[in-house]
């Protein structure tokens, strides 16, 4: 391979301009300021540079990128992070395809990665990843009354390796979300209305421009997650077929999942407790499994007021 070195090379207060011509009204986007920085970079064997990414995105959002790479052999090192991204702005990009709107919601995520070349095979690590999601509000396009509300998600603990084909989490928490849906009196779910009409005109889309495609089986990928935790979540649905509606209303729902994994002949322990119409009470714990698909389950109700049903 050729020498070649490189010092320094930077970009200070630069923009980048992107627009969105795939909906009804075109959707411009910039990032700026961003300012990137590669120092050291060299085709020398094992002889490392280093490399800074900086920018704010178009809805406030602060990117960072940085790490370490060499070219000989190819190989990068770093770490990401992206705070204070604003949800409901990348949402105008698809609000001609969807039929919700996301008014509300914020998101963060960080990450170790590690991309390389070991003998002509591509190996790509994640480590230490985390994800956040504060605030968000969504609600049928062109009303107000919110279905979803998720104040907080946290996932903690991400890792994933490419060639072990797996994906491991720590911890999923969240707290205080709500749902709210019902039953038209036509005999359709709300929340069937307002996504599946989206996602059959999108394999519909898919079906059409892609050709069909041979059927390769490949290796599967293990997914396990640690720890899950649910607390304080509500559930209210209408069933308006009726002249007097039926509610019902699940409050204080909280859940606990520990070792849930797609690996064969292994369970996850399950504890579910919530509150039925603000009485009843309804506590699930046992054992339950994904591959072969099995549950061991202990149910305890208590006080469940049947006029309601």
């Amino acid at each position: 391979m050729p020498r070649a070195v490189i010092e320094k090379f930077q970009v200070i207060d630069g923009k980048v301009a992107l627009e969105n011509l795939a909906g009804k009204e075109p959707i411009r986007d910039e990032v700026a300021p961003i300012s990137f920085t590669l120092e050291n970079l060299s085709t020398l064997e094992e002889r490392e540079g280093e490399y800074l990414f900086e920018g704010t995105g178009p809805s406030g959002g602060h990117y960072e990128v940085n790490g370490r790479l060499t070219v000989n052999p190819v190989r990068v090192q770093g770490s990401y992070a992206f705070t204070d991204t604003r949800i409901s702005h990348y949402w105008e990009h698809l609000k001609d395809l969807v039929s919700f709107q996301i008014i509300n919601g914020t998101m963060a995520e960080s990450g170790d990665y590690t991309v390389e070349i070991i003998d002509g095979r591509l190996e790509a690590r994640l480590e230490n990843g985390t994800f956040e999601l504060n605030d968000l509000e969504l609600v049928e396009k062109g009303k107000k009354e919110v279905l979803i509300a998720l104040p907080s998600l946290s996932v903690q603990g991400i890792s994933a390796d490419l060639r072990a084909q797996e994906i491991n989490v720590d911890l999923i928490q969240t707290a205080d979300g709500r749902i709210k849906s019902w039953l038209s009196a036509d005999g359709v779910f709300d929340f069937q209305r307002l996504f599946l009409p989206d996602l059959e005109k999108l394999f519909k889309k898919n079906e059409s421009e892609a050709p069909e495609p041979e059927t390769v089986l490949a290796p599967p990928w293990h997914v396990t997650l640690k720890k899950m935790e649910v607390a304080d979540w509500g559930l209210y649905f209408e069933d308006r077929t009726l002249s007097n509606p039926a509610k019902l209303s699940l409050d204080d729902i909280d859940v606990v999942v520990e070792n849930l994994t797609n690996k064969k002949d292994t369970s996850a322990t399950v504890g579910i407790a919530m509150q039925l119409n603000k009485a009843g009470n309804v506590k699930i714990n046992g054992t339950a499994g994904i591959d072969p698909f099995l549950a061991d389950l202990n149910v305890v109700t208590e006080k469940i007021a049947l006029k309601s049903f």
